[in-house]
């Protein structure tokens, strides 16, 4: 999982799943206080992450 983008407090962020190739839905509206939450469920939930 990756978490990318110009910081905190400005838009276009995003995150990109390496496991799935899933991403955030629209990086040019996200706040990194708001991909931050989903990117951590996103990667809980992937199934094409193995887990240890």
């Amino acid at each position: 999982m990756d978490v990318t983008g110009p910081g905190e407090h400005l838009k276009e962020n995003r995150w990109d799943c390496r496991g799935c190739g899933d991403s955030s839905e629209r990086p040019e509206e996200d706040y990194l206080f708001c991909i931050r939450p989903d990117a951590y469920s996103h990667a809980a939930a992937c199934r094409a992450i193995p887990l240890r």
